[in-house]
């Protein structure tokens, strides 16, 4: 028999003269002798047929004789006709009496779409648009052309094609949908495009009956077409179909055809590329998960819809017909939380439609009940179907099931590219670094196995390598990875993430005090722990439970370090939250004396000095020293010792701190070296005792010294050397060198920006702190721009009434009041009532704000009201940090200065109590000390001269009493 795929060269003319039927031609190809030592030859004009071979096969042609019947041109195979001549079992006419009718083969196929248009199909323009534009301008090649969708599953893949295909259904005379999931449902796809290609070639002969015969012979599937014109679905038969098909897409003029490859997964069991025409002027469409299609086609990776497109799709399911803007703020948040996802976004809209819950309520549902909110359909309408299996085994396709099938084939693959993915669960899915996997010391095949498991994951597009070292895991694709595991199981996944934090939190380029230090990376980590943490808070003790001792240290040390990185980031009340859950069960399993306990301890210590807790501190502060000084040697023992000295420095107790500052210095220097991070910023610290007492240049040279040193030793991106710089602003500010200031500032500001982004704590205190340089510039908008931007990022990453927020709210205030804006007071007491709410009445910054609003009331000439806040004030500072502090000395000189204001001489005892304190805590020769002895004196000068003159008027009185008399 003829294999079709064998035939060859095209003999195409006008044949005159002959006038033998098909019947008889077919009679004189099958006759030919086979074994002759001659090839028989046959000549018709200027044509020539050869044969030779076995099996009255053709070896070299295709010979297609084309002459006019009927009036219209008409071609057959010649071979293709001899092959159906012998093949008894199909019904082929060779009567004189039935002249056969020869038909042009035919191009133009009804397309079969595996199901109807979605109506629900929403967005994709510029996808559709960019596929459209791609066979466009590669439809004069003689080469097929392939462009292929790529993406996680979920993302609308075959509903782009399957659109794209009703879109452009005029545009291609034909258009097929091969379902490419296997090899198997690849190969029913080419029997049944070939049977609407017989089809096609049937509506040729109307009003005619057809002749299969003829139809077969001219398709070179003669052998495998039965007289019901039913194309053969043998497993044997499937090559000659294939390349039936492929003769039949590269013929002459038939140039506009689709061939749409669909869920194209299974790149191993078998080999795709052979079922890719290579010849013919048509396009190939391919929609897959895998990633690998690039080195042979145009390949697209799909990400999730537009937002207007995410939210009018979800509207749509979920039937609200009118939306407010409130259902469209809603649908909003949804949508993102859903990461643009058309299937996730369509499970929604069902779950919403028939639980009828309204939109707000849904974010709810999906994270206490994951799988139910993503698993719903509607019994009518669904258009994510299984298209690769049979129609009585098809099933509804949701979100679900989509992953399960690419999470199974990687199971089959490596079971610790599946282990990865699901410790992958627990950490940021925007942007994971594949360095967290890094052994230490390095191992080149480890990492080279594990660079095997990230590219078989991309291959499946369960994650994206979307830059070189790191990618990402959409975010529904992320829940579901972590909610597809049994919640006893759970632990176990959670412990692999915790140890994977935890080796890397050990690594140098996460340690401050180093030069190799990564500020970016460190900012990456703080938020793979923020997602952990959020797993682990309610199960960290079941964690601890299932681990042997060693494990169960080394968990307690990564919670440590965890914790140590949102202390660093400003998450102060997490950290603490974190410090103190592990303090809590280290205690319970350590001896009190272990190390880990004393750097917990020292961290808390940290959380309470900044809260102004300063008792508490001292009393932490103490017992890590005292633990230091008996097991742990001199770093640690110098490091506490500064830390002490920074508790009295904001006591006010700045003798006590320098003594101990120089203690630290003396021993750090000793044993580290005058250079030693540890020995900086023990520099650091002491400049900020001269700072705090206004010596401007003992200060300064304090922080140069420390600058100088940490630019020997540190990356320029340093936090110490960024701080420096910041420090050394202030210190211009207070010496009203504003143009220095903004110098030293913007430096800061740039580097913090490099470092942490330009929404870091640092990056906003810089920016505010450049609002007040601006302030006192009397540039008001430039300085209300800053601390608008500084206001609106803390606000986003501390919240509305952290405390960072409501001291740039308490500036906004001063600036307005400087602009004499009605509601200055406004902002005022928004930090005051922010302050009360969170802190308490009696915190500190809650007095500091009390303070701010009497200054604001004692400008308005509003004296007793400003009188009855500065006592309050003074009453909380002086429980708080003593009588001699100087902020409690500041309230009693600005009690002075509203009292002198009213002309009352009670100023004059509340300038001298001020006086007093102010020689005590900072010496005669502060400019504070020197500013109230200044005033005091004015207003004692002043009053002497009233008292003068109110003796010289009754001296004048009485004598004019006296002359009257």
């Amino acid at each position: 028999m003829l294999n079709s795929r064998a035939a060859i060269a095209t003999v195409e003319g006008e044949l005159s003269g002959v006038n033998m039927d098909i019947g008889e031609l077919a009679r004189n190809i099958a006759g030919i002798k086979i074994g002759e030592s001659s090839t028989p030859t046959f000549k018709e004009g200027d044509y020539t047929i050869n044969a030779s071979g076995s099996g009255h096969k053709m070896a070299q042609g295709k010979y297609v004789e084309q002459y006019n019947l009927e009036g219209h041109a008409r071609s057959i195979s010649i071979a293709n006709a001899g092959n159906y001549y012998e093949n008894s079992n199909v019904y082929f006419n060779t009567s004189k009496e039935a002249e056969p009718k020869i038909r042009q083969i035919a191009y133009e196929v009804s397309p079969d779409l595996p199901s109807g248009r979605n109506r629900s199909f929403t967005g994709r323009e510029e996808e559709l648009e960019a596929i459209s534009k791609f066979f466009a301008q590669s439809a004069l090649r003689d080469e097929p052309v392939i462009y292929a969708i790529t993406g996680t599953g979920g993302m609308g893949k075959t509903q782009i094609a399957l659109e794209y295909a009703y879109r452009e259904k005029n545009r291609f005379a034909a258009v097929f949908w091969v379902t490419a999931a296997t090899e198997e449902t690849v190969r029913t796809s080419f029997v049944k495009i070939m049977q609407q290609i017989v089809g096609a070639q049937v509506e040729a002969y109307k009003p005619e009956p057809p002749d299969y015969g003829i139809i077969g012979a001219s398709l070179g599937i003669q052998r495998l077409l039965d007289r019901g014109g039913k194309v053969s679905s043998d497993s044997g038969a499937i090559d000659d179909i294939r390349s039936a098909l492929f003769s039949w897409l590269k013929a002459p003029g038939n140039r506009k055809w689709l061939l749409i490859f669909d869920n194209a997964d299974d790149l191993e069991t078998f080999d795709l590329d052979k079922y890719f025409p290579r010849s013919g002027g048509g396009g190939i469409l391919v929609t897959s998960r895998r990633q690998e299609f690039s080195g042979i086609a145009e390949q697209a990776n799909l990400g999730g819809l537009d937002g207007e497109s995410a939210v009018d799709l979800l509207l749509r399911l979920s039937q609200i017909k009118n939306p407010l803007e409130n259902d469209k703020n809603h649908a909003a948040v949804i949508v993102k939380k859903l990461g643009f996802m058309p299937l996730a976004i369509s499970h929604a809209g069902c779950f919403i439609s028939q639980v009828r819950i309204p939109l707000s309520e849904y974010p709810q549902y999906y994270d206490n009940a994951f799988k139910k909110a993503q698993s719903r359909v509607p019994k009518l309408g669904w258009f994510y179907q299984n298209h690769s299996l049979e129609a009585s085994q098809k099933f509804k396709h949701t979100a679900v099931t989509t992953w399960e099938l690419s999470f199974f084939e990687i199971q089959k693959q490596d079971m610790e590219a599946a282990s990865l993915l699901l410790t992958c669960s627990y950490l940021n899915p925007m942007e994971i670094s594949e360095d967290l996997w890094e052994d230490e010391p390095f191992d080149e095949e480890s990492q080279i196995q594990v660079k095997n498991r990230f590219s078989l994951l991309a291959s499946y597009s369960l994650i994206d390598r979307n830059r070189a070292g790191a990618f990402s895991i959409h975010p529904v694709v992320h829940d579901w990875t972590r909610e597809r595991v049994n919640y006893s199981d759970r632990l176990q996944v959670m412990g692999s993430t915790v140890k994977v934090l935890g080796r890397t939190l050990r690594l140098p380029k996460l340690f401050r005090p180093n030069r190799e230090w990564d500020g970016r990376e460190e900012r990456r980590i703080m938020e793979h722990a923020e997602v952990l943490c959020k797993y682990l808070e309610s199960r960290l003790h079941e964690l601890l439970e299932q681990e042997g001792a060693d494990g169960k240290v080394n968990t307690l040390w990564a919670v440590y370090r965890i914790a140590s990185i949102f202390n660093d980031q400003g998450k102060h009340k997490i950290s603490m939250q974190w410090f103190q859950r592990a303090l809590a069960i280290s205690e319970k399993t350590l001896n009190e004396d272990h190390l880990l306990i004393i750097d917990i301890i020292g961290r808390i210590a940290g959380a309470f000095c900044s809260q102004g807790k300063y008792d508490d501190a001292m009393q932490l502060y103490q017992r890590a020293l005292a633990s230091c000084e008996k097991v742990f040697g001199k770093i640690r023992l110098y490091h506490y010792e500064s830390r002490i000295a920074g508790v009295l420095r904001c006591q006010g107790k700045y003798d006590d701190a320098m003594q101990w500052y120089q203690r630290a210095i003396t021993g750090s220097e000793k044993a580290l070296g005058e250079n030693h991070p540890l020995t900086l910023d023990i520099v650091t610290s002491t400049a900020t005792v001269f700072l705090d007492q206004a010596k401007y240049n003992d200060a300064m040279q304090w922080y140069q010294r420390a600058l100088v040193g940490a630019e020997k030793v540190l990356d320029k991106d340093n936090p110490l050397i960024l701080s420096i710089i910041h420090n050394i602003a202030i210190v211009f500010y207070y010496q009203d060198k504003y143009d220095d200031a903004m110098q030293w500032y913007r430096q800061a500001l740039t580097g913090f920006e490099r470092v942490f982004g330009k929404d870091d704590l640092s990056t906003l205190d810089t920016v505010n702190n450049i609002g007040t340089v601006f302030e006192r510039q009397g540039q008001y908008d430039d300085a209300v721009e800053c601390y608008q931007r500084a206001l609106i990022g803390f606000g986003k990453i501390l919240g509305e009434d952290h405390l960072s927020t409501l001291k740039v709210v308490s500036n906004i205030g001063f600036i307005f009041e400087r602009q004499g804006k009605r509601d200055a007071i406004q902002w005022h007491q928004r930090a005051l009532a922010g302050c009360e709410r969170v802190l308490g009445k009696d915190h500190l910054e809650t007095l500091r704000a009390v303070n701010n609003i009497a200054i604001f009331f004692n400008r308005q000439n509003k004296y007793d009201n400003a009188i009855k806040l500065y006592q309050r004030a003074l009453i909380g500072f002086e429980k708080a940090l003593g009588e001699d502090h100087p902020e409690t000395l500041n309230v009693v000189n600005n009690i002075s200065m509203a009292f002198e204001s009213q002309g009352k001489r009670d100023a004059i005892q509340w300038y001298r109590r001020a006086l007093a304190g102010r020689k005590r805590t900072l010496g005669k020769y502060h400019p504070d000390t020197l500013d109230t002895a200044r005033r005091l004196h004015c207003l004692l000068a002043n009053t002497k001269v009233t008292a003068s003159t109110r003796e010289h008027l009754k001296e004048r009185r009485k004598r004019r009493r006296k002359k009257l008399w």
